[in-house]
């Protein structure tokens, strides 16, 4: 079993990100935020994908300043709009929206193309509206829009555009 032999191997820091991440595609999300865990405390390098993959696993399992946190140093690593719209997500699903409409916006900056970044922004301002008038989403997925429900949170890696819900944390 690869979780006895790395322990025995200090050196082999990098298999443990990559057992993170085998183990993320199995969807065995506890035992892949382990595996990140120890490839970061082995003195594997600081990269922002192993944070953004554990903030998605620690939103998914409810744990929203972990997951912020993690967003946060995925950000400080290497600033991104997908990973500003993960924590968006979080905070508005924790209706923290100043935070939320901060990271919408430096998403929709960085990625002008977003669609959802807009619809979020312009839910954020006007809930009543956007619900209502869903002209705003039209010819966009249905995960980037409407008010977030828990059926955004992420449950598996997230590979592609699609930006999940979750967090909340005072570290923005």
């Amino acid at each position: 079993d690869m979780a006895l032999a790395l322990p025995r191997k200090p050196a082999a820091v990098e298999a443990h990100r990559w057992r993170g991440e085998a183990l993320l595609e199995l969807g065995r999300l506890d035992e892949a935020e382990a595996a990140f865990g120890r490839y970061l405390a082995s003195g594997g390098r600081p990269v922002a994908n192993v944070y953004v993959a554990r903030g998605i696993i620690r939103a998914g399992a409810g744990r929203y300043a972990d997951a912020v946190a993690d967003y946060n140093r995925a950000l400080a690593l290497e600033p991104d709009a997908r990973t500003h719209a993960l924590r968006g997500w979080v905070y508005l699903a924790r209706q923290a929206y100043r935070p939320a409409l901060d990271d919408f916006d430096a998403a929709v900056r960085l990625e002008a193309g977003w669609t959802g970044g807009y619809y979020q922004i312009a839910f954020i301002a006007s809930p009543e509206l956007v619900v209502r008038e869903s002209v705003l989403c039209r010819g966009s997925r249905a995960d980037e829009c409407g008010p977030p429900t828990a059926a955004h949170l992420p449950q598996t890696r997230d590979r592609g555009k699609r930006l999940p819900v979750s967090a909340q944390s005072s570290n923005h």
